[in-house]
């Protein structure tokens, strides 16, 4: 290679290499900024600055109804600013900013260049000092808005200006999609608070009533006695029963509502421990039964500790719940290698795999779980608990065979 064509070269690398820089300049300026409105101003200066013109505005139509709702506009001069603050400034070329937005691509023109797509007699057509505009897409190539400069302080606009300006959209497109997210987020935490407020407030309400009912039921049994009274004590009972019924689903709305999104707290988490505790208090209350119990040491795993010590709570109960009638009990709580995933298994009544998809369900319960207690809210409850955690959670079971329940946790050890 000649020293002319190597000092060609050299110079090229070194041209490229100051592009990245100034492009990655701006976009940690750009995408550094705490509000929208500062955003677009960074956008906009940072085009002025770097492209060199007189000029510079950038609008957006969020609502995709051609309407510019946010405007920034940068000058190089008091002089132009007073001229650009004006809304007929915003209009100067109104045609070829549509056309930018119809075709999705850049527009650039020289010194008293014509755009051939407008009427001749369009003064907006006409550029006497240069004008380039570059569409702003999103991440579905759908136009949302228009990055514009006119008045080239130093020749005309060229290949190179029009890169760096589709890099700027780029990056203004960038930063109002972390913009939307985060409004989202606000919003969902917002409705979140609102859920459990709501959740609570109605529980409450409901609970009033209910505890009326409950006591004054009681107080009826009490006082009537006899033989001849059976009827009216087995309505009582009927009552009693519906009671703890209701009461059991407020229980049950209310512990959904408490797993809806929030931020986790995660921190090491010993599932091992977790286990071990929850069956012996369930041991405890349950001293005559006799329960084989097997739980592998060092289960350890990085997520929210309450929130997982729930998932836990609720499939060793139901492990401990539905092997009761066994002559003896199995419950059996490990990691196994090749679905790289933890597990509790029982051996108890088990169930048909064809309802597997309804386990998860809120306030769904299966055949074979007729005659035991619950609402069918701890499955939903550890399901929604674990898909916060980045894993998933399902079920291998036979009827009268046990069943096998395996979750996984994303930053399990």
């Amino acid at each position: 290679m000649s020293s002319s064509l190597r000092a060609t070269a050299k110079k090229e690398d070194q041209t490229q290499l100051h592009h990245l820089l100034i492009t990655s300049e701006a976009a940690v300026s750009i995408i550094g900024q705490k509000t929208l409105t500062s955003m677009m101003q960074e956008v906009v200066n940072q085009a002025l600055s770097i492209i060199g013109a007189q000029m510079s505005q950038l609008s957006l139509t969020l609502d995709f109804d051609g309407i510019r709702h946010f405007n920034a506009i940068a000058t190089d001069s008091p002089e132009n600013s007073d001229k650009s603050s004006s809304s007929s400034s915003l209009k100067t070329h109104h045609d070829l900013e549509m056309s930018v937005a119809q075709y999705g691509r850049p527009i650039r023109l020289g010194r008293n260049d014509t755009y051939v797509d407008v009427p001749a007699d369009d003064k907006s057509s006409h550029c006497e000092l240069g004008w380039l505009g570059v569409p702003v897409l999103d991440k579905d190539g759908v136009n949302i808005g228009l990055l514009q400069l006119s008045e080239k302080l130093d020749g005309e606009f060229n290949t190179k200006d029009e890169y760096f300006a589709i890099e700027l959209a780029q990056l203004a497109a960038g930063a109002l999609n972390n913009f939307n997210l985060l409004s989202q987020m606000r919003e969902l935490n917002l409705s979140n608070v609102a859920l459990k407020t709501f959740s609570h407030s109605v529980s409450h309400d409901l609970r009033s009533p209910l505890n009326v009912i409950d006591g004054f039921s009681r107080l009826l049994a009490k006082e009537i006695t006899g033989e001849q009274n059976n009827k009216v004590q087995q309505c009582l009972a009927r009552i009693h029963s519906g009671v703890t019924q209701m009461s059991g689903l407020i229980d049950g709305m209310l512990s959904l509502a408490m797993h809806t999104p929030t931020q986790l707290h995660t921190e090491t988490t010993d599932l091992s421990q977790i286990s071990n505790a929850i069956l012996e208090s369930l041991q405890r209350q349950s001293p005559q039964r006799q329960v084989r119990l097997k739980v592998k040491d060092n289960l350890i795993v990085r997520g929210d500790s309450r929130l997982l010590q729930s998932v836990m709570q609720n499939l060793i109960e139901n492990a401990w719940k539905f092997s009761e009638k066994q002559e003896s009990s199995h419950i059996e709580i490990g990691f196994c290698d090749k679905q790289q995933a933890f597990f509790v298994k029982d051996n108890g009544v088990g169930f048909d795999m064809l309802h597997a998809r309804e386990l998860f369900t809120d306030f769904e319960r299966l055949p074979s779980a007729q005659g035991y207690a619950g609402f069918g809210v701890g499955l939903a409850s550890a399901a929604r608990v674990i898909s916060r955690h980045g894993g998933r959670i399902w079920a291998e079971s036979k009827p009268d065979c046990g069943a096998t329940f395996f979750f996984t946790v994303s930053s399990a050890n």
